[in-house]
């Protein structure tokens, strides 16, 4: 097999992970892997003393890709940092505090619950996330360097995506992150496991490899571009039922309309009526559960013109009839 290297053994109970075992884990990766707390009395990489507790569970797969899933909390303010070599990362967020990830001296992403990005690295990049006490992170991470799979076309394809380094957003559904979750969740490292985690593996890298060939990675975002989105995030979350239109909210970041649509996703994680229509609903909830509106009046308040819209968006991103939430 190509590309094969020895990993430590799977770990599925939950466990207490100090800074210099991630550090270990994060070298038989292929990083230059730095992991240290940021606060004076607490964790240093060579302190035995835990950053994190929780689930880890790390393999190269049959086919030659490396799949770790973790289900961590962060147990004092840490930052994990490494220099990725020439590869492409998927990692798929399933639960937890959104995760900031800097790529790079400026760049940078934030991935959300449900979100998934392809991380292409032309070259060795610098990656790192900031964690505080009580953030949990449950992620999938896939990853693949060229000519380490035993297929040559798919060596071919990784190859083409990796013709510069930046961030594609990856289209989830709910089946994907039901089988990722599976697979963080399970005890033991038997074959089961093993099946379950090459499966959502070789679908994820299928649909990060899937986008559309004519589209490069897009640079992640510097400082003034980040500024820019928060800005045009800020507004939505303060005005969720207003009637919000792409120029404008290109107009007050500055960019094109269709740089909003590229940079929103880098950094918020979401596309830019992705996460509005996320701001409706859990305005919308909140309001029905805490100021005791009707599903007409919350539909009405959270910028939805037909109360049936609304009921039929709540009830996909919450699981039950926007009816209920006024009874809890």
């Amino acid at each position: 097999m190509r590309g094969a290297m020895s990993l430590p053994s799977a770990q599925t109970a939950v466990v207490d992970h100090s800074a210099q075992g991630l550090a270990d884990i994060a070298r038989h990766w292929g990083y230059e892997a730095q992991v240290s707390s940021v606060a004076g009395d607490v964790p240093r990489q060579a302190d035995p003393r835990p950053l994190a507790k929780g689930r880890l569970w790390d393999r190269e797969l049959g086919h030659g890709i490396r799949c770790c899933a973790t289900d961590l909390l962060a147990t004092c303010d840490n930052e994990r940092a490494g220099i990725v070599p020439r590869s492409l990362m998927i990692i798929l967020m399933l639960a937890g505090d959104p995760i900031r990830y800097r790529i790079g001296a400026t760049g940078e992403i934030v991935l959300r619950a449900g979100n998934a990005s392809l991380i292409a690295a032309s070259d060795a990049v610098r990656l790192a996330s900031h964690y505080k006490a009580g953030d949990r992170c449950k992620s999938l991470v896939v990853q693949v360097g060229p000519d380490q799979l035993v297929d040559d076309d798919l060596n071919d394809a990784v190859r083409r995506r990796l013709g510069g380094t930046g961030v594609l957003p990856i289209t989830t559904n709910a089946r994907l992150c039901s089988l990722a979750n599976e697979v963080c969740s399970a005890d033991g490292d038997g074959p089961v496991t093993r099946l379950l985690a090459e499966s959502c593996a070789l679908e994820l890298l299928a649909r990060g490899l899937a986008t559309d060939p004519n589209v490069e990675p897009v640079a992640a975002c510097g400082q003034r571009d980040v500024a820019n989105i928060h800005r045009v995030r800020d507004k939505l979350m303060a005005e969720p039922a207003a009637e919000h239109r792409l120029c404008d909210l290109a107009r007050l970041a500055g960019m094109s309309v269709s740089s909003l649509k590229v940079k929103f996703p880098a950094v918020v994680g979401q596309s830019v009526f992705d996460f509005l229509r996320d701001v409706r609903l859990e305005h919308g909830r909140r309001g029905l559960e805490e100021e005791g509106w009707t599903v007409k009046q919350a539909a009405a308040f959270s910028g939805y013109a037909h109360p049936g819209n609304f009921a039929t968006a709540y009830r996909r991103k919450y699981g039950t009839a926007p009816k209920d939430a006024r009874h809890r």
